[in-house]
């Protein structure tokens, strides 16, 4: 069988419309892979919300929270202020990363 042949009509009208289908689900494709990369992190939730600055200021505020406790029952009231100053500027910091909007729970 020679495979240089020339096609049928039908042959080539397949050939046509396999292309067509595959350069629609490509583009389909394309474009909603373009969408989702366009949200915002956290699903949406709009607001200029920054959902991993949220969890990072959280977690440090977590940290100077449990510092300062530590430094209370030891003893150390000074540094006991100076680690709930840090908590309370990280809980700000956080406030400010939502914007208005929400982040799911890390």
């Amino acid at each position: 069988m020679d495979t240089t042949a020339p096609r049928s009509a039908l042959g080539r009208r397949l050939v046509r419309g396999t292309a067509v289908v595959v350069a629609t689900v490509a583009l389909g494709l394309g474009l909603s892979a373009g969408t989702a990369a366009a949200e915002p992190k956290g699903g949406g939730g709009g607001g200029g919300t920054d959902c991993d600055a949220f969890h990072g200021h959280m977690a440090d505020a977590r940290f100077w929270i449990q510092a300062a406790d530590r430094l209370a029952d030891a003893g150390r009231g000074e540094m006991a202020d100076k680690a709930q100053a840090e908590a309370e500027h990280s809980l700000g910091e956080a406030k400010g990363a939502l914007g208005g909007g929400t982040c799911p729970p890390a």
